[in-house]
This record gives structure tokens, sequence and C-alpha cells, in this order.
């Protein structure tokens, strides 16, 4: 994924301006980060310090522990130089260390099991930074899973990437990836869209899906279940603990990967994949719609007369008469078959976004090149709305 893309975006960008303020606040930090957590996160904080110039930044891995290692030991080891490290390892001896001063430990890669040991090392690390020698003693930052802890110590801040992310960012996002390969057509436009519904909240999807061919984000399961499968997705993966479900614009959401598990989890996905279809082509149709009714309102006789069951209807605005409507009146007058043919397929795509249906790209094709060619027997937008409005 584009991570320098997605960290200038407002929510990442507020949650990395909260773990700056915290650390130039000399606070130590726990950061509940998921499996799925969008990429660069570190190399983000480690930008950030650089760019303020204030503090050195000492990353190291809980996956390059030894057997026997505690939290204690495995400091000592990866962030004092040899000559320094204490034969006796304790955190005071850590925190005292000159060469640590002005700096902030990062360690990242703690597993679940480890969480407990870690949370008792920062309790004790938190106490004992106030008694330092050093005039700005080593800040701790550590990064686990997003799991219940209890912390109750105000030198210790507690920052959840959970519910960070709206749906807002990964369309910013997605926008942006297309900008930057220069694309732009009503298919482009309904992939992103697609995109967004089943990303949710996780922007490495969105970077996976934005590779593919709209043939294939029409029907991504195939694709989807390659992607649960590089992030080791199963059934006994917790989706709460380990942040595969989440509260996404105020709505339960589960993570699209998550949902290829299960039987049940394609009709969901079909369902995310039709919303993004609505989201892309109504409003272009509704535009179309209104410019071809009022293109043609002399040809359109008003009122229209609809019967619903026993109620009857009339249609007396021109900007409410539907595309059947106007194909039924149109045919029987001189415009072209051109404008006549798509304004009769613009009347069965509706009517397939209305009743649940897929629309494939053939129709997605003859769509977009039919509308470029009726454009040009149309007066142009602008134009049409200063004729209307001068004849007030």
């Amino acid at each position: 994924m584009d991570t320098q893309l997605w960290w200038m975006l407002p929510n990442p960008r507020w949650f990395l301006d909260t773990i700056e303020k915290a650390i130039i606040d000399e606070t130590c930090l726990i950061i509940k980060w998921p499996n799925f957590g969008p990429d660069g996160l570190v190399n983000s904080i480690q930008n950030r310090l650089a760019e303020r110039g204030s503090f050195d930044l000492f990353r190291t891995s809980w996956t390059d522990r030894r057997p026997d290692d505690t939290p204690t030991s495995f400091l000592n080891r990866e962030v004092l130089r040899p000559s320094a490290r204490l034969t006796m390892p304790n955190p005071k001896g850590i925190l005292d260390s000159h060469d640590l001063q002005e700096s902030v430990i990062l360690v990242e890669g703690i597993n679940k099991h480890s969480v407990e040991a870690w949370q008792f090392f920062m309790k004790v690390y938190a106490t004992q930074r106030t008694k330092s020698r050093n005039n700005v003693p080593p800040i701790l930052c550590l990064i686990i899973p997003p799991q219940k802890i209890t912390i109750n110590d105000t030198r210790i801040k507690t920052i959840n990437w959970r519910g960070q992310t709206q749906s807002s960012d990964v369309s910013s996002y997605v926008t942006m990836i297309s900008r930057s390969r220069g694309r732009s057509s009503v298919e482009e436009e309904l992939k992103n869209s697609i995109i967004c519904q089943l990303s949710g909240y996780d922007p490495k999807l969105a970077s996976f899906l934005s590779q593919l061919e709209l043939e294939e984000l029409l029907h991504p399961e195939e694709a989807i279940e390659r992607f649960a499968s590089e992030q080791r997705l199963s059934r006994q993966t917790n989706i709460e603990s380990d942040g595969w479900f989440v509260k996404l614009d105020d709505e339960d959401f589960i993570h699209t990967a998550y949902l290829t598990l299960f039987d049940d989890g394609q009709r969901i996905i079909k369902k995310r994949v039709l919303k993004g279809q609505i989201i892309a082509l109504l409003p272009r149709l509704e535009d179309i719609r209104l410019r071809i009714a009022l293109a043609f309102k002399d040809l359109i006789k008003l009122p229209i007369d609809l019967m619903y069951g026993d109620e009857k209807i009339q249609i007396k605005d021109i900007e409410d008469v539907e595309f059947g409507h106007m194909w039924r009146q149109l045919r029987r007058t001189k415009v072209s078959p051109n404008v006549l043919n798509f304004v009769n397929d613009c009347r069965k795509l509706r009517n397939k976004l209305s009743h649940g249906e897929l629309i494939g790209t053939v129709d997605l094709e003859r769509f977009s090149a039919d509308w470029k060619s009726v454009r040009t027997e149309l007066p142009p937008e602008e134009t049409q709305f200063i004729l209307e409005d001068s004849k007030l």
C-alpha cells in the first residue's frame, strides 16, 4: 500500500498527532494495533520525530527475543551498546543510561501471550522513570494487540487504533490512488466505489483490490480469499480482539476477508458490491435522466397519468419524468434512434439496480460509449439551464 498517501489523511494523521503529542509530553505509550493495521505506522512515527529533531528513536521487535528473555533482559541487550549493558538488568539501569537520554524506545512485535509481562514492566518502568538521573529519560512505547488491559496511571497513555478509521478515509485513499495512476472514467469511478464498500476500514485491502480489473471486482470472492490467506485468517481467528470486527460509521462491520470463510459471507460480499454499483451509477443516471428530460421537454406531454393499484398519480413536472415515460413518448417522435436506444438502455440499467442485479462490464462499456455519443446531440448542460432560466 502507499503508506505516504494513507498517513496524510485526516484520521490517520490525527492518530499520529496523538502519538507525537504524548511523546512531547514525555508520556509512556501503549498503542493497541490490530493484525490488519495499515503499513507504515512505525516509519511514520520515526519521520515525525526526525522532523521535530528532539528525540532519537530506538526501534526493536519482540520477535527477535531469546527463549529465556524478559522485557528487561531484552531491552538491555537490544537498546544498550555492548559496553553499557547491565550485568544485572533492571528498568532503572536502562532509564539512567546516558546513551538513551532524550530518546523513544519503541517495541513492536509483542504477541497476545506476552502482553501481560510487558504491561507489568511498563508500570514499573513508568514509576522508575520519575526517579531517573537523566534530565529526559527514555520514553517507552509499546505496540500490542488490541486486547483488554488495565492501567490506571497518568504517566502511561493508551491509544487504540480500532475505530479511528472512517469510510471517508478509505474513500479518499482509493481516489488518491486512482488519480496517481491518471485514471478517470465511469468504469474507474465504479471500481473505486466497489473497492470502498468491500474495504470498509482497511487500506491494505483497498490497495490489493485496486490492482484488479472491473470484472474481477464484480465477482471478487476468489481474489479476497487470496488476501485472507495472505493474512493467515481462519475460523479460529478472534475477530473482535484481533480487530476484524469494528464499528464503522456507527454500524457493525465485519472485514470482507473474514466473510470468505463462511458460506453466508458470499451473500454479504455480493451485497457490498451491489451497494458500490448503486452509489456510483444511480447519481450518474439521475443526472442523465434530468438532462434528457429537459432537452426534449417540448416533445414530452404532461401530465402523465399513472395507476398504482387503485390510486391515480399524475406527473406534472418535467423533472419527475422517468426513463420509461420518456422512452414511450419519444419513440413516437423524430428523436434519433441513437438517443432513443440510449434512453431504453438507461431504463434497463436503472431497473437492474433497483432489483439488486449486478451490471456486467459489457453493459457498462456500452453505456459509457453511448453516453459520449448522445451528449453531442444535447445542448451543453450549462447552456441548457441558462436557456431555461431566460424564459422565466
